[in-house]
């Protein structure tokens, strides 16, 4: 990574002040593009080579991408970098009503606002397009709309997992679990007046979408609420809820009978006194005084016109009422009629004289106690590989401050499914929904993080973050659409430009702006940032040198040192992306012929452990081989005994781990935690659960005789999988993506020899009692961050069954969810 500059503090450039530091970088980009840089000579080419360069990709968090390429803010009209679609749509996830942004356009709207002569025109400009100037406009390639990625690290891991969790569930551990029906720290705004909140019902059922949209905030938010629609966003997503609503809702407007019980319960007294007054036959002049809304209930009740004025409603009533029989009761009867009608509707717990409603009295909560208490309880019996960091124990607390963006992903990704599911997974109906809803949320963003992409993946992405945006406004009236759900709906088109995510996302970034914090300084602005460079530099120079095979056997212990004193963090994502992209020789280990023995996959500074195979794996490796030959080529027996056939020798070498594609694998009496494997069955294409047991290098004459073959194996004892009984009780199944499974917590007598090239992945390994099944269970949770263990899972079950039992959970409970034809998983 190169370190071209440091902005100086000691804050941030305001707006486009920033295009004075760009356009440094942007020289000499412009020099690195045409004509480029020629060498007379490297190590490599002793004639010269060209060396051209460009900026493609603009990664960092959303605000810095937005003041860099010149738009504005995510709370913007035009929020969105890459699309037209405006702030108060942001609910709308239909792709194809998204205005797309043009290039021309975009650059033509840009340089009018840089030739603009006046501050007042350019902020005119800015109002009507949302775009100002930037510097990387002056590169001819660079396009912002399709080079301004939404990073992954900040879009999905610190943006809709951290939001889940705290704001769409709320996060407490001194309350009990709640529903999270309503938003779990912000308050409802105070009930308005009686006379507001009439005239507030009168407008939805009666007026304008620009009548309505005169009423309060507050007038609006309840009006959602008495409805039971989504009462999130500004006022202007409010008012076009209800008017849809108003629209499609077929009852609205005409009242039925007795006119509309919403707006009788607030405006009860004076249609009694209206009635009344109508009863003793009073003339219009006197009816027309009361509100206009009462007099078109009282008109909705007689099934009269409620158009006009006052004056005609009054002059309507007046001629009905002087049609209508004489009634037998009195005007006093009729008063005292009407008023227990008033009374009974005014008993209605929306009509709370304190202004406030009842229902938020308790706990909102998601994550209370109980949640907090299961998720500890599986943290605490959970194995995890060496390579992973763990959930951290105060989760829900405030005891280890804000989590790292790793360690949001390892709580949801890991922790959270396997607790959920087994304190949820049998709960009530909305319990149900909420839990289908978080784990669509889950397997999209595990599928947002594989290595490997494919296009069939990256659709099952768009399908799950599609499938729980809706369920997320469905379920959760409050829960605010944020502009970080919206761009999570683009990131497929970068995965399909940029390929996986892992080579374009910020963590190695956020780890440099770490790292060089770090860095000893006199805190002298513009002295600091050559101190900046210059320590980067050096430590750039340095890194090479001792990752350098040569010094390293002569400098191990100042290397040694050096690690240890730097407190670099060798687990969690970061490390992990950085080792599995990096081919090393052991990657894909294969047979080697040689004639004599070679050296362990891992090199050890400790001597050799020749032993001899037990009979177990020896049998099983003996029919292995000749199951690959085809015939009873190599045999157990004295050299007397062998004519025609090859002694397959009963030592071996035993290693204490393998390293494959940047993961270390260990046997289980070396690192119990990093033996824990997923495998391919040696017969079959069964993926199986198991832990590794030994590690051995084992060397065996050629077919011919001539030379010495020697291979690595393992050998992994497998858990016995659910019988068909229990296997119905596993609710985990229910999810292949982010649910895992369970097997019987007893192993296999026999022992299965595998080779490296059989080895999944590792696995998250949790001891839980379950219900419905009296046999101790372990919970089986894949950690595969390529791509294969998402089609291997789905041969547990049978394509109908797994169609069927996935569906069925996202199905049951919401009226949202897809058809099951499009879960093409």
């Amino acid at each position: 990574m190169y370190l071209i500059g440091i902005i100086p503090g000691p804050t941030k450039p305001s707006i486009d002040q920033i295009n004075h530091f760009l356009r440094l970088v942007v020289d000499d980009l412009l020099v690195l593009w045409n004509p480029g840089v020629r060498y007379k000579r490297t190590p490599k080419y002793k004639f010269g080579r060209l060396f051209r360069a460009a900026l493609i990709p603009l990664i960092c968090d959303i605000l810095a991408a937005k003041q860099v390429t010149g738009l504005g803010a995510h709370g913007s009209k035009f929020f969105c970098s890459f699309c037209y679609l405006t702030l108060d749509h942001i609910e709308d996830f239909d792709r194809s009503k998204w205005p797309e942004r043009d290039l021309r356009d975009h650059i033509l709207h840009a340089e009018q606002w840089r030739d603009a002569m006046s501050a007042q025109e350019r902020k005119d400009l800015f109002d009507l397009y949302g775009i100002r100037w930037t510097e990387l406009l002056r590169l001819p390639y660079w396009d912002p709309i399709r080079y301004t990625v939404v990073d992954s690290m900040h879009n999905l891991y610190l943006g809709l997992l951290k939001n889940h969790c705290r704001d769409i569930w709320g996060i407490d551990v001194d309350v009990l679990d709640g529903d999270a029906a309503t938003h779990p720290t912000k308050k409802p705004p105070r009930f308005p007046a009686r006379d507001e909140w009439a005239e507030g019902l009168q407008t939805l059922y009666h007026g304008t979408i620009e009548e309505l949209g005169k009423c309060r905030k507050a007038v609006l938010w309840h009006l959602c609420d008495k409805n039971d629609l989504r009462r999130a966003g500004a006022k202007r997503q409010l008012t076009r809820t209800l008017n849809e609503w108003a629209n499609t809702t077929q009852d609205v407007g005409s009242g039925g009978q007795n006119g509309n019980p919403h707006i009788s319960e607030y405006l009860g007294k004076d249609i009694v006194r209206a009635e009344a007054s109508l009863a003793r036959g009073s003339n219009p002049s006197t009816i027309k005084k009361y509100k206009k809304p009462v007099l078109i209930q009282i008109c909705t009740r007689r099934a009269l016109a409620t158009t006009g004025t006052c004056s005609d409603l009054a002059e309507r009533l007046c001629a009905d009422q002087r049609t209508r029989p004489v009634s037998t009761q009195q005007p006093h009867e009729l008063l005292l009629r009407f008023v227990y009608q008033y009374r009974q509707a005014s008993e209605s717990p929306a009509a709370n004289s304190t202004g406030k409603v009842k229902h938020y009295t308790t706990s909102t909560v998601a994550l209370g106690r109980q949640s907090l208490d299961a998720f500890l309880v599986v943290r605490e019996a959970m194995e995890l590989p060496s390579w992973v960091n763990p959930a951290p124990k105060g989760f829900g607390t405030t005891e280890f401050g804000k989590l790292s963006a790793d360690q949001w992903h390892t709580t949801c990704t890991i922790v959270l499914p396997v607790a959920l599911i087994w304190a949820w997974g049998e709960g009530e109906p909305r319990r149900q929904a909420m839990l289908a809803n978080f784990l669509d949320l889950v397997s999209a963003v595990v599928l947002a993080g594989l290595l490997e992409l494919s296009e069939a993946n990256v659709k099952r992405y768009d399908m799950f973050m599609r499938r729980y945006l809706e369920g997320l406004k469905t379920l959760y009236k409050e829960g605010v659409i944020k502009p970080n759900h919206h761009y999570a709906l683009h990131l497929p088109d970068f995965m399909r430009l940029f390929a996986a995510v892992h080579s374009w996302r910020a963590f190695g970034f956020e780890r440099l702006n770490y790292n060089l914090q770090g860095t000893n300084t006199n805190l002298k602005f513009g002295e600091m940032e050559a101190t900046f460079t210059k320590a980067h530099c050096r430590a750039a120079n340095v890194r090479p040198v001792v990752h350098d095979n040569k010094v390293g056997h002569v400098m191990q212990e100042f290397i040694d040192v050096l690690n240890k004193q730097s407190g670099e963090d060798v687990r969690g994502m970061r490390l992990d992306a950085i080792l599995r992209s990096h081919n090393t020789p052991h990657d894909d280990p294969a047979p080697r012929t040689s004639t004599s023995t070679q050296d362990s996959l891992c090199s050890s500074k400790k001597p050799k452990e020749t032993f001899l195979l037990d009979d177990d794996c020896y049998d099983v490796l003996l029919t292995m081989l000749n199951r690959e030959v085809g015939r009873l080529q190599y045999v157990d027996g004295p050299p007397e005994n062998t004519i025609g056939r090859l002694r397959l020798p009963h030592a071996a070498i035993r290693v204490p781990k393998l390293f494959i594609s940047g993961v270390f694998y260990h046997s289980c009496r070396s690192a119990p935690r990093n033996s824990n494997i997923l495998f391919t069955h040696p017969a079959s294409a069964e993926v199986r659960a198991g832990f590794i047991k030994d590690i051995f290098v084992h060397s065996r004459p050629s077919l011919g005789g001539t030379s010495t073959v020697e291979e690595t194996y393992l050998a992994v004892s497998g858990y016995v999988e659910l019988s068909p009984t229990d296997l119905a009780q596993d609710k985990f199944r229910k999810f292949p993506i982010a649910g895992g499974r369970l097997v019987y917590a007893r192993t296999d007598p026999r022992v299965y020899i595998v080779r490296p090239s059989q080895i999944v992945c590792h696995f998250a390994k949790t001891k839980l009692q379950v219900t419905n099944i009296t046999a101790p269970c372990i919970h089986v949770l894949p950690l595969d961050r390529v791509s294969v263990h998402i089609t291997l899972l789905q041969n547990l079950l049978s394509d109908h069954q797994f169609r069927s039992s996935y569906a069925s959970s996202l199905h049951k409970n919401c009226m949202m969810w897809t058809t099951k034809s499009e879960l093409c998983i």
